[in-house]
């Protein structure tokens, strides 16, 4: 590791070695939080300065290294990784959702035909950076079909998240007079059901494709 330097492990405390997948120069922590290790023991070096070419620490390294931590989340913490990285990824999507809610209603559409059709860029934008990050790690399914499953999953959770809205919006003035919260309990009643769907369903990588 050009950052840590040598490290000495027996072979079989690391497994099936085929599941290193190390990202950037991180090499040590790819070891360590792959491999079964019950202590481990530092023997400090001493580091000079340079004498022969030049450093390869960039931007690009930086951002491998953010991706590799990512990745080594979701490899330790795989169920509660996910959870929070779909929340995130969901919480990006309200953005949009919201954006196009907005936009839908300074054209003169009616709020609830825009909450109607605010859906469709969010959901499209859920879908691919699920793909993308989330569940990235996962053998990939064929793009259009995975779209529709989920569109489709989608669709049962948004009938949890349009029956709440429209409830609460009709019934009680309070959420009628300030419709975003009606909104986000919405999202937030169906954002379970959704995971649940997406990761034993939609971007289940045990599925024939």
């Amino acid at each position: 590791d050009p950052m840590s330097g040598f490290f000495l492990f027996s072979k079989s405390r690391l497994g099936d070695t085929g599941q290193l997948k190390p990202l950037g120069y991180k090499i040590g922590l790819e070891i360590l939080v792959r491999g079964q290790f019950d202590t481990i023991r530092e023997v400090p070096i001493e580091f000079r300065d340079r004498e022969l070419g030049t450093s390869k620490m960039n931007l690009g390294q930086q951002v491998n290294y953010l991706r590799h931590l990512r990745r080594l989340y979701l490899y330790k913490f795989k169920g509660w990784a996910e959870f929070v990285h779909f929340g995130a990824v969901g919480a990006s999507g309200f953005v949009i959702d919201l954006c196009f809610y907005y936009l839908f209603q300074y054209f003169g559409v009616h709020h609830k035909t825009a909450r109607a059709l605010s859906f469709w860029p969010a959901v499209s934008w859920n879908w691919a950076l699920n793909r993308k990050t989330t569940f990235g790690e996962r053998e990939q399914r064929p793009k259009m079909r995975q779209w529709l499953e989920f569109v489709a999953t989608s669709l049962l959770g948004f009938s949890i998240n349009w029956g709440t809205y429209v409830t609460l919006t009709t019934h009680f003035h309070f959420f009628d007079e300030y419709r975003v919260v009606a909104l986000v309990t919405g999202i937030l009643s169906a954002s379970v059901f959704n995971f649940a769907a997406s990761t034993l369903f939609v971007y289940n990588d045990k599925r024939k494709h």
